[in-house]
């Protein structure tokens, strides 16, 4: 016979101690509660019926009923669940949730099946513990721009210390808690991307390109690298700061307090005159310490760059240590600048006009003698040496403040600077032209520097073309090293 211990709501049979049954009811709950959702459908709980015919007994008698009749055991605390209430209960072949839902009508009492094992307690402290371990298995894939899975991508649970990795085919799967918990997605060089669960069981992710990553990468000669792979001495200016600079006539003079170790010089201060550049120092007594100009792939010299707009520029990099001698020889000795123009992008076609202007004047003018003061300097000096004076009081008075020779050669100088360009392309071609007109007035009268300039750059992508080549018929050792740099550039650009 089974008795119910009111105090502690535990269950004795045959004089085993409230003790052990305590402790075996605690542990029950602890072991169980976590598999709640994992019961299969056919379980003891839905293929077994039940009949009782009881009037007026309490509810523990009717759970004593059941217990006997079934391999059902309940579990509760007393404190919690009223069983000394009265109850009626007539069924017949019925499941027990039938039946649980007769006893506990009317009632804050909720039960949960777990096949044979039955808990009781209060709907609130129930709802709460199956909240709390309502977890769940997410699984799903994720791929780049291009559709092709990412390896080692980053999910982690927000919030928590939980996170997995996708694996060589981009999947990934991982637990979450509910329904409000939130998916983090991230890789090195994409955007990362936050996703709520809700009701998914399955979330793809495609995770787009970082393009404030992608302009972290460096020209070095033979290709482009990563800035956080650099290991050789380069300094990288970009377009963007480049066209901060007021408008000059050479974009040497803009790499001033832009690189470390170059120093800018203009030979002259008349308008348009060329530029010295030094990296890192002198480094010959006789010969020339100018760098190697490489542009768009091209050597070329300083004097040229007089004819290149500023704002065609993309980017310079200049090649300051060793490591441009074994790309350009000897000829980098002095070090290398790389200059990369505009080349137009693939998307929509831009029509852009940039427009500056501004104003040159002498910082300081010399501290002379007007005519008056010219003159009396002249008579102290006769009376000095013991001649009479040259000029009389009245000749003195009447030269007043002379002529300034100064206001009749200086100006203020304008300088203006207009560009306008056609930048845009498809997925075979791109294409950039510009047009420039740059004029500098002198700050001496009649001096001055007037630029037009005109760029066309048509960039047809014929890679696929070249990817046609029969590779199975043998090819001489140049078109097999031009295969394999066709390969490289499609890796890149993604073709």
């Amino acid at each position: 016979m089974k008795v119910f211990n009111s105090n502690q709501g535990v269950c004795v049979k045959n004089g085993i101690s409230l003790k052990i049954l305590k402790i075996m009811r605690n542990m029950l709950i602890l072991l169980f509660l976590p598999i709640l959702q994992s019961i299969a459908g056919n379980s003891y709980s839905q293929s077994t019926t039940l009949s009782l015919d009881l009037e007026d007994v309490s509810i523990k008698e009717a759970l004593i009923e059941i217990e006997e009749q079934s391999e059902f055991f309940f579990a509760y605390n007393a404190k919690l669940v009223d069983v000394q209430r009265r109850v009626d209960i007539s069924v017949k072949d019925q499941p027990i949730l039938d039946i649980l839902a007769k006893i506990f009508s009317d009632s804050d009492v909720d039960y949960l099946i777990m096949d044979r094992q039955i808990l009781l307690s209060q709907k609130k402290y129930l709802s709460e513990s199956l909240k709390m371990m309502q977890t769940r298995t997410v699984t799903g894939s994720i791929t780049d721009e291009n559709g092709d899975p990412i390896i080692g991508a980053s999910v982690r649970l927000k919030g928590t210390n939980s996170g997995t990795i996708s694996n060589l085919d981009g999947i990934y799967s991982i637990e979450v808690v509910d329904a409000n918990s939130v998916l983090q997605f991230s890789f090195v060089g994409y955007v990362s991307q936050e996703v709520t669960v809700g009701n998914q069981t399955s979330i793809d992710i495609n995770l787009e390109l970082d393009v404030m990553g992608l302009e972290e990468v460096v020209v070095i000669g033979y290709g482009t690298i990563k800035k956080s792979d650099l290991t050789g001495s380069v300094s990288s200016v970009k377009g963007d700061d480049i066209d901060s600079y007021p408008a000059v006539t050479n974009v040497m003079n803009k790499l001033t307090g832009h690189t470390t170790g170059v120093y800018v010089m203009q030979n002259t201060g008349e308008p348009g005159s060329a530029f010295s550049v030094q990296i890192r120092g002198a480094n010959s007594i006789q010969g020339s310490n100018e760098p190697l100009y490489v542009l768009d792939g091209f050597l070329t010299t300083g004097s040229s760059l007089d004819m290149l707009n500023s704002l065609d520029i993309e980017s310079v990099e200049v090649l300051k240590d060793a490591s441009a001698t074994a790309i350009y020889g000897s000829r980098g000795a002095n070090g290398v600048v790389l200059i990369t123009t505009k080349q137009g992008k693939s998307g929509k076609t831009t029509l852009e006009f940039e427009s500056s202007f501004g104003s040159q004047s002498l910082s300081k003018k010399l501290d002379l003698m007007n005519a008056t003061e010219y003159a009396q300097l002249y008579n102290e000096q006769a009376v000095n040496d013991g001649l009479a004076p040259y000029f009389s009081p009245a000749e003195i008075s009447a030269f007043g403040s002379g002529f300034d020779w100064q206001d009749f050669i200086f100006q203020n100088a304008l300088i203006s600077n207009n560009t306008l360009s056609l930048n845009g392309g498809s997925e075979k071609t791109r294409f950039s032209i510009s047009g420039n007109v740059l004029n500098q007035n002198g700050i001496i009268k009649g001096t001055g520097f007037k630029r037009y300039s005109l760029k066309a750059v048509l960039a047809p992508i014929m890679l696929a073309k070249f990817k046609e080549v029969n590779n199975s018929c043998p090819l001489p050792h140049q078109w097999g090293q031009l295969q394999m740099e066709v390969d490289f550039l499609k890796k890149v650009l993604g073709k």
